[in-house]
């Protein structure tokens, strides 16, 4: 610690850790031996670890245990496919980090970082080294893993990278010639640099490995430089200034024995970067102000108020959406000078806001280029959404994005200038080539589920002597009763289900989860483009599927929104479950008759 006094965080080793968990768990020791069987591991061929982190606070919005505010690492392996990826008790809650510790830890959240992935890789009982024994019905095989993404938000991989993050410099750590907005330097750089203002993707030039370590070498011999008193630290700082770094032996990017996996391991979170004080949230808010004389804060919460219908996974939060736009989340002056909410309020919310501003705010000369910039924006998390669904390939959402952000850019300086233009607009062009690196999109919105563990335990655990070890015991505990009641990545979640003489094989029940997503009796969906209503689900087998009412089309109002005809012709079709896409929201609407509205995202 700085200081000089010693600091003990216990924290569990990750390769006993999975270890002694699939032995408790044989369900899990079976999901790891199917992954093995279709993509062999070995030494030569390790699998692919994805490491998140990211902070939180137990207790109320309101009333944080702020002496409890805490760093979590949770960890996972790509190999296990995507269905046992957003299975929440099929990742291992390591180590914890109290961020009250930070500032006395020397090297901060880096260091304790990097220690841990020594640990993770090199340890006596690491993937690399010794590897994790996986043990199913007397037969065994051993885990290897290898970093392949450490993903957090902004302000997580700027404490990780020792970073000067979005407010340097240098704010993108994947392009090399990239500066901060104002800069004043482009007058005095030759051709070839560019501000965070700019937005043509072929311009920029993504930063190798050996570059970053370049300028982390530099870093560190300027230290040294300082230390024997041959640099003054005024040149010392513009050095680190200049290079973006904040230097500590100890910190991640001066491991060296980690250097071959950590930089290409970072990854930008994409709900992060779009919908926390991101790009979707100044343009929903600098387009609102706009259609202010049309629509405005109190006109959205009115409309979310209105009788909306949300999938019953996440209907409790849907019910609460208006509360982003009251005067709650108001300033000071009960006025309304950003927009003050949550990425997953934003999440669920944009979709509706977006169609109230498409039906409520005529079109214009002086609003045409703000309106296009708006929608291009709101496009672009739709393609990621679509993308995560796998109802398209990454690949193919990574052109999408490419060519609607670079509109997107030019839509939004026609209509504001580069006034509103921060650091995460940049960032989306970093989320491209992300896409087109990974098979798969990988989020922060399976940590923030993740923190609900720790966080009904760490609110609980008063005994801050050894608070780790409790909260990490009791976070251990809760995923493996969850792991004992897990019926694979598709499963009934009712007790209880009906049979059929007709097909004794049948099971029909009125909730099943189908690669991460819930459907329930009710719900609203979408199956070969046609709205409908599950009337039951079930499985027959390995087959998983929806019994829908399928309804009418009645009128288009928007791209994104159309009024359905809800009376019942007798057509009703069995639909593979893993076909259907849900919907945002729907309501009846009183001036149609058997009419009602679906909004898709």
């Amino acid at each position: 610690m700085n200081g000089g006094d010693i600091y003990h965080l216990e924290s569990c080793d990750p390769g006993e850790l999975v270890q002694l968990v699939c032995l408790s768990c044989p369900k899990l020791a079976q999901l790891y031996w199917q992954a093995h069987r279709q993509k062999p591991c070995s030494r030569a061929r390790p699998w692919r670890a994805i490491i998140g982190f990211d902070e939180f606070l137990p207790g109320n919005p309101t009333a944080g245990q702020h002496a409890k505010k805490t760093m979590c690492t949770y960890f996972n392996f790509i190999e296990l496919g995507h269905a046992s990826l957003v299975e929440g008790a099929t990742w291992f809650c390591p180590i914890i980090f109290p961020t009250e510790m930070e500032a006395r830890v020397s090297g901060g959240w880096s260091r304790v970082l990097a220690d841990f992935l020594e640990r993770f890789c090199f340890g006596p009982t690491g993937f690399l080294t010794a590897g994790a024994a996986i043990t199913l019905d007397g037969e065994t095989f051993v885990l290897y893993a290898t970093i392949h993404i450490l993903i957090s938000d902004g302000d997580g991989l700027k404490k990780a990278f020792a970073w000067r993050g979005a407010s340097s410099m240098r704010p993108c750590f994947k392009h090399d010639n990239v500066l901060r907005k104002g800069s004043g330097l482009l007058e005095r750089l030759p051709r070839g640099w560019f501000e965070i203002t700019h937005g043509v993707a072929a311009d920029f030039h993504l930063r190798r490995a050996g570059d970053f370590f370049d300028s982390a070498d530099k870093v560190a011999a300027a230290c040294r430089r300082m230390d024997s008193g041959r640099l003054g630290i005024g040149m010392f700082n513009e050095i680190c200034k200049s290079e973006a770094l904040n230097y500590h032996e100890q910190a991640l990017p001066w491991r060296f024995s980690l250097r071959c996996m950590v930089y290409v391991a970072f990854y930008y979170d994409w709900v992060h970067t779009m919908l926390q004080d991101g790009p979707l949230n100044i343009e929903l808010f600098e387009y609102l102000n706009l259609c202010r004389d049309f629509v405005w804060f109190d006109a959205v919460r009115e409309w979310l108020q209105l009788p909306w219908v949300f999938p019953k996974a996440y209907r409790g939060k849907g019910n609460t959406l208006w509360k982003v736009f009251s005067e709650w989340r108001a300033n000071r002056n009960g006025d309304h000078d950003k927009l003050h909410c949550s990425a997953s309020e934003l999440l669920g919310s944009y979709s509706l806001v977006r169609l109230l501003l498409e039906l409520r705010v005529p079109d214009s000369p002086e609003r045409a280029a703000a309106k296009e910039s708006f929608l291009l924006c709101c496009r672009i998390v739709d393609l990621f959404q679509r993308a995560k669904k796998m109802l398209i390939t990454a690949s193919q959402a990574a052109d999408l994005l490419e060519t609607t952000l670079q509109r997107f850019f030019q839509k939004h300086k026609d209509a504001y200038g580069d006034e509103f233009i921060r650091p995460k607009f940049h960032w989306v062009f970093d989320l491209i080539e992300q896409l087109r690196k990974h098979e798969l999109v990988f989020d922060q919105l399976i940590v923030e589920r993740l923190h609900l563990w720790i966080k009904k335990v760490a609110e609980m655990n008063d005994n801050m002597r050894r608070w780790e070890r409790g909260v990490l015991a009791g976070a251990l505990n809760h995923q493996v009763q969850d792991l004992q009641l897990m019926q694979g990545p598709c499963h009934i979640m009712d007790n209880r289900v009906l049979r059929s003489e007709l097909y004794p094989n049948a099971q029909i029940c009125n909730n099943i989860r189908v690669m991460g997503m819930h459907l329930a009796t009710d719900d609203v969906v979408f199956w070969n483009d046609r709205a409908g209503k599950i009337v039951l689900c079930g499985r027959d087998g390995e087959f998983f599927f929806a019994i829908l009412e399928l309804w009418e089309p009645i009128q288009a109002w928007t791209e994104h929104a159309s009024v359905w005809n809800t009376s019942y012709y007798g057509r009703r079709e069995v639909a593979n479950a893993l076909d259907i896409e849900m919907v945002s929201a729907w309501r009846k609407l009183d001036n149609i008759a058997n009419a009602t509205l679906v909004v898709r995202h």
